[in-house]
């Protein structure tokens, strides 16, 4: 192999995004942790579902020679923790073409970010590191993580359970059983204040099952508050709107009276999601009670 690496904004990724398209469109993400799969599709323009999430993106372009074969997206973001405004660095969509996994491609594109961080300007602006991957039976992508691969420096801080439901079955719904305010937790999609997010033409979800699109509408991850009882019910009433779209979210594990409340009205999620964190200042990770992240950004 003759890798070669170039790290570039939106405008100059535009000559590699038919390549990228066409290795995303052989890679299958689980459902029910693995019973099930889908693929996704960015759209023509490929970058605007990054683009949308923060203040600043760039993208690492893996080649072979001139041949593209992967790529790594990194997202800088503004968190508040703790009332404090942090910097967060949001590193996603690792792709890789089929025949170079398991050969050191993603520890080598590491390396080369990792060792240019320092002294790259451009590479600089944020605090911790943080990444999320879907579970294949209790399994994620950092259990190829070995030996000296810089991956292992990011340890696991939530795990998530991953909802796609028929808005229908929220129609008799009890609120009352819910909070009335958030326990203490991490938001990592504040930015994103709609009731539902669509991610329709900029990151779409192709079920492997049967080749159709699954139509989503996200909902905003702080809506499931007592407080927030008018928001979310004018949010299912958007989803219902657009037929045969399901409303989709994630829960912390930990939060065990949202998943109570969910299991009474028969909603149960094999689909897992983990979120890892790094920061090279602290050599620690995010702490929290309980993360919330819309699913519209992972």
């Amino acid at each position: 192999m003759n890798l070669l690496f170039q790290v570039c904004d939106e405008e100059g990724l535009s000559k590699y995004v038919q390549e990228l398209k066409e290795i995303e469109e052989n890679i299958l993400y689980p459902l029910e942790n693995g019973a099930e799969s889908f693929r996704i599709s960015h759209g023509k323009m490929y970058t605007p579902f990054f683009t949308n999430q923060g203040y600043k993106t760039r993208f690492l372009v893996i080649k072979d020679g001139q041949k593209v074969i992967g790529g790594i997206v990194a997202i800088w973001k503004n968190i508040t923790i703790s009332n404090q405004i942090h910097k967060l660095l949001y590193v996603a969509d690792l792709k890789l073409k089929k025949g170079y996994r398991g050969k050191g491609v993603i520890k080598r594109s590491l390396s080369y970010l990792f060792i240019r961080w320092p002294f790259i300007k451009n590479f600089q602006g944020w605090d911790l590191i943080y990444f999320c991957a879907m579970q294949r039976r209790e399994v994620g992508v950092d259990k190829t993580f070995k030996g000296m691969h810089l991956g292992r420096l990011a340890k696991p801080v939530a795990e998530l359970f991953i909802y796609m439901v028929d808005p229908k079955l929220f129609s008799d719904h009890n609120f009352s059983r819910l909070e009335y305010r958030p326990l203490k937790h991490i938001n990592l999609s504040q930015d994103r204040e709609k009731n539902v997010l669509w991610n329709d033409g900029i990151k779409d979800i192709i079920s492997n099952k049967n080749g159709q699109k699954i139509k989503l509408g996200h909902l905003n991850p702080e809506i499931f508050i007592k407080l927030n009882k008018k928001k979310f019910d004018d949010a299912i009433k958007e989803i219902k709107e657009k037929t045969g779209s399901l409303a989709c979210f994630s829960i912390d594990t930990k939060e065990q009276e949202k998943l109570d409340w969910l299991k009474e009205m028969g909603l149960q999620s094999e689909t897992k999601c983990k979120i890892f964190s790094f920061s090279p200042f602290s050599f620690g990770s995010i702490k929290s009670n309980t993360f919330y992240i819309s699913t519209g950004e992972i």
